[in-house]
């Protein structure tokens, strides 16, 4: 017959034969014929039935039943189709079937050998009459028998007649029948027993269905995602039937149900199914089966620990990462020791760390609002933006955060708000300043002389003083002071009365002063300096940036002053005219553009930019409809950005797209011509590019860019001409080509040092004024721009190093130029600027190490450079220059003049140059610890006598040398030792004692000859200079006091004095009675020698070079120019 091969997952083997009137039912539940126990497989799966021409197994669920590997509702099964529930496989086969079928045939050839029904009755029928026991034993062994043989007839009359022939029983005699084996009453109680027996079964069965019902119920909205109903399913359950086998899957299933409820919601709640999970874990860590349900803990604990650290970065909640952490130590206590949850961990990881820098995000944007809304509640929008700017710098993500727009707006109005303006009518003074008599050394060569001047000058600036030049013969025409540190270049004014506008920084005055003689117009003050950017000159009226966080208005003709502008924050330049004339921009210190209405004043609209203090250096400029802003963001580069300024009443929008960046930051103003812009940056960088303001196509086209050295650190400035071209002047004057895609230097750089100022063109030349890169001076050239080549030369500002006084009375001056101005006596008693007795040494141009200058023994001054050719000269009173012996090395410090000839302290080593003859000494040479470049730099070198001296290096260590001649001439350090010196202070040699200031506040004296050290007074300051006056010692403190010392005392000075609040330069005797003393700003103190009172004080219009020197019984005091002032031409000055 049909049957089934079953084959369980566990490996349990059954065969189950078919019936065609009984169906049979496989499903999880245990009243099903084939009970299948895993958890997807149904309560009831499949059923399987006869329908006429087979068996057809059909599905109990939607899903349907797996035959063959395909999903259907129903099939007729054929031989060899395999059905899967589940792991289980169950194969249909029919050969047991045909095998039965031939079996039932082979009877029929022959006669049944197994006896009829009827035979037991014959037999009994057949026996002897006997006792009524003998028959029933009879009659029991007869049904015995008939009840075995009746299991052995299915196949002959069926079940129906066996019943019947047991019914039928033996035959009986009238009265002799048992009522209980009448068929009727056995009839009547099988059929009762089979009744009860069947209601028995229906309500076992019954009880069992809802017992399986409820659980198979709590599984299925399980599986379908129903927790609650689930989890309420499960709990009755177990209370109705707490002691069914399926209570332990009731109560897993439960606390499955509670984790997966708070997980799978719309927004999971982690910490709740965290909590679920570890209650499941606690009530199931000690049972049997625990190690069973670990893989569902695992995958419980890697759900929770990776949602909860998504849900950490989206909600920004750092207390989910400790549910995190915690599900992550569960989920690897819970993993197969044997499978690696590297992929897991490394998902939990990657989660962790997106969410802890979503917090810090998070945490960043909660403490910048916080800021913006303290500041603007303390009335500070500048603040409030500088609190945004830095979070966008670090998030620029959270430009659009709702709570940071809000700020933004909030802080542009207090700032709008902020905006004041103040009307003036302060009138200008016109008077000039006294003029004081002065003589001021300057140098002019000239080339060629047959041209004459048209009347046209240009300006230099040097040291601390305007010079006029003339455009044809390089000759100075006027010169007047205006201090140092100017905050810009004079701005030329063309107008009425053609003039020069500076700011004078001793007089605080902004000035304006003609242009043919350097007269005063008009001078007028201002309460705070104005910033380093030339003021704004426009329709006859200037705008001045101060500092402060104001601009002053000023009428350019009368120089009244009219209004003030003040803003909340320092202002980055001065102000730029819009580019229909009516409105000012200017650019905060700070993160905002503001526009300023001209008439009448007042903010127009503020624009955020962004940009950082001290980021915008160079001026704004206005390209057509654009305004460029050069923003050094970056300590290496620098972005141009470009807003559209054709609306300046309304916000600025910024031109779309990435800003151009460039190498290097942007300190001096671009320059515009045409549609070409150059833009010059740090590190000697150029950039061109191509300029569009036409609305859709605003922007800059790079063309090229151009890099010249590394090492220059100065200002470029550019000039922009026809024909493509411009010219640099930087590190030397350069002419280059813009290409189509790139810049080209079309010439050999000249007037090369460091570029001094501004450019100024007359007609086709240009005047380029620079400084030697080892000097102060300033050097004004005129270069051809087609020819790159020049006609004359004008040098001025030349630092004073010595004053030597000649024979005649006049006055020798050498600079740090390699300048020697020979001022005669009569030159002296006549004011002006001497520039035709000077002359040059020849250094060359591209030296950077200072000369070593100072006056030796006889008097004469040595000049000595370094480089690649040592050089030395030797110049005289008289200004006569002499070239010294021939040397090898450079001088760290200055030689001294001995007998035998000078001593050159070169590196390492001491040399004897002498001065006639050819006899040679060998040089001492220092321990060969290190090279001779390493060794430690000589400081100062003092005489003794005539063949012998004190030297001292970095080291601090003093030593005596002699030059000794013997067989081998040579020099011989005698003696050392080692005090407690401050080398930045140069000692000060009284006879044959040495005074010394150390680092502790201390005087030492050193005696020279044996060396042995006397400590000196302690005084309240550390020492700042030391001067030899009269044999004594006079020691200045930084403190400014001045205190007089015997040599080698040890006690009280012998006077001091609160001179002045400022550091002494120099000190002189005069005459018997009085001490000058001259401070760097141009005082002058004049003290008594026997006291230290103050006799008298003067003030010289000039920063001082030299202090105050005596020139045939007169005073001078020497300016840091060179310029020689009359000192008792000088005004005093009241204490």
């Amino acid at each position: 017959m049909p049957n089934l091969e079953i084959k369980f997952s566990d490996g349990r083997q059954q065969s189950l034969v078919l019936n065609k009137t009984t169906p049979i039912t496989i499903g999880a539940q245990a009243f099903n014929d084939v009970c299948v126990l895993e958890d997807d497989v149904s309560p009831l799966h499949c059923r399987i039935g006869w329908i006429k021409t087979g068996f057809e197994v059909t599905a109990a669920t939607p899903r349907g039943v797996d035959v063959n590997g395909t999903l259907v509702e129903r099939a007729v099964l054929k031989p060899g189709d395999v059905l899967r529930i589940g792991h289980t496989d169950i194969l249909y086969d029919d050969a047991g079937a045909r095998e039965s079928a031939a079996v039932s045939r082979a009877p029929q050839r022959g006669a049944s050998a197994e006896p009829s029904r009827y035979d037991d009755a014959a037999t009994a029928e057949s026996e002897p009459e006997s006792s009524t026991d003998d028959r029933g034993a009879v009659a029991e062994r007869a049904l015995h028998r008939r009840t075995l043989e009746t299991g052995r007839a299915d196949s002959k009359g069926g079940l129906a007649r066996q019943i019947a022939s047991e019914l039928h029983g033996a035959r009986h005699r009238p009265g002799e029948q048992e009522i209980l084996r009448s068929p009727t009453i056995l009839f009547l109680s099988i059929g009762t027993a089979v009744t009860l027996l069947i209601a028995l079964v229906i309500w076992f069965l019954m009880g069992r269905e809802q017992q399986l019902r409820l659980f198979e119920q709590a599984e299925n909205e399980l599986r379908d995602g129903k927790y609650a109903q689930a989890i309420e399913r499960y709990e009755e359950f177990l209370q109705r039937y707490p002691m069914h086998r399926l209570s332990r899957k009731a109560l897993i299933g439960a606390g499955r149900a509670r984790v997966q409820r708070e997980i799978s919601g719309a927004t999971p709640e982690w910490d709740r199914a965290w909590e679920q999970l570890n209650n499941l874990v606690t009530a199931n860590r000690n049972s049997p089966d625990y190690r069973d349900l670990q893989p569902l803990v695992r995958d419980f604990a890697e759900q929770i620990a990776i949602g909860s650290a998504k849900s950490a970065e989206t909600l920004k909640d750092a207390s989910l990462l400790e549910i995190t952490s915690l599900a992550t130590a569960l989920m690897e206590r819970s993993a197969d020791p044997d499978t690696p949850q590297t992929g897991p961990l490394e998902l939990i990881r990657t989660a962790t760390e997106r969410a802890r820098v979503a917090i810090a995000k998070q945490a960043r944007l909660d403490e910048a609002v916080a800021q913006m809304q303290a500041a603007l509640t303390q009335k500070q929008p500048i603040a409030a933006l500088s609190a945004r700017a830095q979070l966008l710098r670090q998030f620029p993500e959270f430009a659009r955060e709702p709570r940071v727009r809000q700020a933004l707006e909030r802080a542009l109005a207090a700032e709008k708000d902020s905006f004041r303006v103040e009307d003036f009518d302060r009138r200008a003074r016109q008077d000039d300043l006294p003029a004081i008599h002065a003589v001021t050394p300057a140098f002019h060569s000239r080339s060629r002389s047959e041209e004459t001047s048209l009347g046209q000058t240009v300006l230099l600036v040097a040291q601390d003083a305007l010079y006029a030049v003339d455009t044809i013969t390089g000759e100075p025409v006027w010169r007047r002071t205006a201090g140092l540190d100017m905050p810009f270049f004079p701005v030329a004014v063309r107008g009425a009365v053609n003039g020069w506008l500076f700011f004078d920084t001793r007089q605080q005055e902004l000035m304006l002063c003609r242009a043919e003689d350097g007269k005063v117009i008009w001078r007028q003050s201002l309460e705070q300096p104005p910033l380093r950017a030339a003021p704004c000159v426009e329709e006859g009226q200037i705008y001045v940036s101060t500092r402060g966080g104001r601009i002053e208005r000023l009428d350019l003709e009368t120089g009244r002053h009219t209004a003030r502008v003040q803003f909340s924050q320092e202002l980055a330049g001065s102000p730029v005219m819009s580019p229909g004339k009516t409105h000012l921009f200017v650019a905060g210190e700070r993160g905002l553009i503001y526009s300023v209405r001209r008439h009448p004043l007042e903010c127009a609209s503020i624009t955020f930019t962004d940009h950082a203090p001290q980021a915008v250096r160079a001026p704004l400029l206005v390209l057509g409809r654009l305004l460029l802003v050069c923003e050094n963001d970056r300590g290496e580069s620098a972005r141009l950005r470009l807003w559209d300024a054709s609306q300046p009443d309304a916000l600025l929008p910024e031109v779309g797209g990435e800003p151009p960046r460039i190498a290097g930051a942007v300190f001096e103003a671009p320059v515009l011509r045409g549609s070409q812009l150059v833009v010059s940056s740090s590190g000697e960088r150029l950039a061109a590019f191509a300029v569009s303001d036409e609305p859709g196509r605003m922007g800059l086209a790079p063309i090229g860019q151009y890099r010249l050295q590394d090492n220059y650190s100065g200002p470029q400035y550019v000039t922009l001409g026809p024909d493509q071209q411009f010219w640099v002047s930087s590190s030397a004057f350069r002419r280059f080509e813009i290409a189509a895609d790139s810049l080209r230097m079309v010439s050999n750089p000249v007037a090369v040092g460091w570029t001094a100022q501004p450019l100024q063109a007359v007609g086709e030349t240009f005047f380029v004024a620079r400084r030697p890169f080892f000097a102060d001076a300033v050097m004004l050239t005129n270069i051809d721009r087609d020819r790159m080549t020049g006609t004359w030369r004008f040098v001025a500002g030349a630092r004073p190093k010595v004053l030597l006084a000649s024979a005649a009375g006049g006055a020798t001056i050498v600079s740090d130029a390699g300048l020697v101005f020979r001022v005669p006596a009569t030159r002296l008693h006549q004011t002006g600027i001497e520039f035709r007795s000077g002359a040059e040494l020849e250094i060359p141009p591209e030296l950077r190490e200072a000369p070593v200058i100072g006056t030796l023994s006889d008097g004469r001054v040595a000049f000595s450079i370094a480089g690649a050719s040592p050089k030395l000269w030797l110049i005289d009173a008289e200004g006569r220059v002499a070239a010294g012996p021939s040397v090898d090395r450079p001088a760290e410090c200055l030689p001294l003049l001995l007998r035998e000839g000078l001593l050159w302290p070169a590196p390492g080593r001491l040399q004897v140059k002498p001065l006639s003859g050819t006899q040679r000494y060998e040089d001492w040479r220092a321990p060969a610890e290190s090279e001779e470049d390493e060794q430690p730099r000589w400081v100062w070198l003092r005489p003794l006598g005539a063949s012998e001296f004190l030297g001292c290096r970095r080291d601090g260590v003093i030593r005596r040398f002699q030059v000794r001649k013997g067989d081998v001439p040579h020099v011989l350090e005698v003696a050392s030792v080692q005090p407690s010196l401050a080398l930045d202070i140069p000692p000060v040699l009284l006879g044959e004692t040495l005074a010394c200031a150390t680092a502790e506040r201390k005087l030492q004296w050193l005696d020279a000859r044996t060396f042995d050290i006397t400590a000196g007074p302690e005084l309240p300051a550390s020492v700042s200079g030391l001067w030899a006056v009269d044999g004594k010692l006079l020691a200045q403190t930084a403190d400014h006091q001045l205190w007089l010392f015997a040599a080698g005392a040890t006690g009280q000075p012998e006077w001091k004095s609160q001179h002045a609040s400022f550091p002494v330069l120099d000190a002189l005797l005069v005459g018997d009675s009085e001490v000058w003393v001259a401070g760097p700003q141009g005082q002058l103190v004049a003290l008594r020698k026997e006291s230290g009172d103050i006799v008298r004080r003067k003030q010289v219009p000039q920063a001082l070079g030299l202090g105050v020197h005596e020139l045939a019984g007169v005073l001078w005091a020497v300016a840091v120019d060179g310029t020689l002032y009359r000192v008792q031409d000088l005004p005093d000055v009241q204490p």
